[in-house]
C-alpha cells in the first residue's frame, strides 16, 4: 500500500469517526448504526481491492514468466541442444506447475470472497454492535447532547 492511499485511507476512517462521535454524542444512534454500516462497507471494499491487487500482480509475474518459457522453447524446438533436451521434462513440468499455481491462487480469490459474502449479514450486524457498545462505554450513560 503506498503512502498516498494509506494517507486516504486514514482521513475517509477519520471522517468516519468524527460522524459516529457525533451521533453517539447527540444519542442518534440510528444515523450512529446507518454511517458504522458505511464504514464496514468501506472497509471491506478496500480489502477486497487491496487482496484483488496483490493477487492480480501475482498472476502478472506467472503469465510473465509462462511467456517468456513459451517463447523460449517454442524458438528453440528445432535447434535444442542435447543438454537443453536433458532438462526439457523438467522445464515443462515447471511450467505446467506455475500455471497451476496461477489457477490454484484465483480459485482460493474466489473462494475466500464467496464465504466472506455469505457471512457478510452477520458480519456486519456485529461490527455494528460492537462499534455502538465501544461508543457508549467511552461515552457514559448520560452524556448525550440534546438534539435542538
Amino acid at each position: 500500500m503506498d503512502k498516498q492511499f494509506a494517507r486516504m485511507l486514514d482521513n475517509e476512517i477519520s471522517r468516519y469517526r468524527k460522524a459516529l462521535d457525533y451521533f453517539a454524542k447527540t444519542c442518534d444512534w440510528k444515523n450512529f448504526q446507518r454511517n458504522a454500516a458505511t464504514l464496514f462497507d468501506y472497509l471491506e471494499f478496500v480489502e477486497l481491492s487491496l487482496l484483488k491487487n496483490k493477487i492480480y500482480q501475482l498472476f502478472d509475474i506467472i503469465f510473465v514468466v509462462l511467456a517468456v518459457t513459451f517463447v523460449l522453447f517454442s524458438t528453440l524446438s528445432g535447434t535444442v541442444s542435447p543438454v537443453l533436451m536433458k532438462y526439457w521434462g523438467q522445464l515443462v513440468l515447471g511450467v505446467v506447475a506455475a500455471s497451476f499455481l496461477g489457477v490454484l491462487f484465483y480459485l482460493k480469490l474466489r473462494m475466500y470472497a464467496s464465504i466472506k459474502a455469505a457471512r457478510l449479514t452477520k458480519r456486519k450486524e456485529q461490527f455494528i454492535k460492537k462499534i455502538e457498545d465501544s461508543f457508549k462505554n467511552q461515552l457514559g450513560a448520560d452524556t448525550c447532547i440534546a438534539e435542538k
